[in-house]
């Protein structure tokens, strides 16, 4: 993982989690997503399928199965840092959405076009773990997040150097699915 200057918040933690403001540039290429926190350590997404039962008229002794609605359990980043302000910015925009009423889209597609001045409280995460050297080895993408809990750290002043500490982000995702991490090189499936 190149770093871009001498002091890098994120070394002693394995995770960065982040997100494009845009999904593409004027080229048409997908944008990399911005590197908005480090975590220490983040909850596996876990799938969970809801299952119906049903007896055929001719077989009623047996119960067969089939399956119904899928979700996805919420995911816990844990013991975060960032030198942003965007995840607070986040937080507080899902939490409390009266403060700019008429301004938030709850659209389901996040790349869809805003009108001005809406702001866009799901977003598309990018969750990366990096080994020791700073390479990454797996990613994950989490589609249409929404902020469930968000906990800050314990002090106010956490570092001299401006990184605010985050105990605890929870979100939840409406999918997610892993991406291809090649020497390193992270791409879509």
């Amino acid at each position: 993982m190149a770093r871009s200057t001498s002091f890098d918040a994120y070394e002693k933690f394995r995770f960065s989690v982040g997100w494009s403001d845009s999904t593409s540039d004027a080229s048409g290429s997908a944008e990399a997503p911005l590197v908005r926190a480090g975590f220490h350590d983040i909850d596996q997404p876990q799938r969970n399928t809801t299952t119906g039962e049903y007896r055929e008229g001719q077989d009623a002794d047996f119960v067969q199965l089939f399956s119904g609605l899928h979700r996805y359990a919420n995911v816990a980043m844990h013991r975060g840092v960032t030198q942003s302000q965007d995840f607070y910015n986040w937080a507080k925009d899902v939490h409390n959405p009266e403060t700019r009423k008429g301004q938030v889209a709850i659209a389901t597609n996040p790349s869809g076009s805003l009108a001005a001045g809406q702001l866009q409280i799901r977003k598309d995460l990018t969750a990366v773990l990096y080994d020791r050297s700073g390479t990454a080895v797996k990613a994950w993408k989490l589609l249409n997040c929404l902020v469930v809990d968000f906990k800050p750290g314990d002090k106010l002043d956490a570092v001299e150097d401006g990184s605010k500490l985050m105990e605890e982000l929870t979100v939840r995702p409406e999918d997610v699915y892993e991406l291809v991490v090649t020497n390193g090189v992270i791409s879509e499936p």
